[in-house]
């Protein structure tokens, strides 16, 4: 459901095409449930992180508004990769203080005015 409600709208909203570095991770891969107990958006389906390495910032702003549009609430702000997820609103930085040429704090506070709850 992701896909279909979720990212195919993004994408068209965005216009170009995207690269998923992430979304649902296998039980027969090598990768470990997180510490938290499996809370992660990416094991109940609801995640996917995009690859922004390349974009440019006016490209990473674009994305985000698109992935808003989209009906993503879960944003997390990384130095190669923009998570999305359709949990509930958030937002959080992966040691980066920076994304699309503004600081993750822009970011935080857009996400509180603009994402619904």
């Amino acid at each position: 459901l992701l896909i279909k409600e979720n990212y195919r709208p993004m994408q068209r909203l965005y216009g170009e095409k995207l690269f998923i570095n992430d979304a649902l991770p296998l039980t027969d891969t090598t990768r470990k449930l997180p510490s938290r107990g499996g809370t992660s958006q990416h094991w109940k389906g609801k995640a996917i992180d995009i690859n922004v390495r390349g974009m440019s910032d006016q490209d990473k702003a674009k994305l985000i508004r698109a992935a808003k549009e989209a009906g993503f609430r879960g944003f997390g702000f990384g130095f190669t990769i923009l998570h999305l997820d359709i949990g509930p609103k958030r937002f959080w930085a992966y040691e980066n203080n920076t994304f699309g040429g503004r600081s993750v704090e822009y970011w935080f506070k857009w996400v509180r005015r603009n994402v619904p709850e």
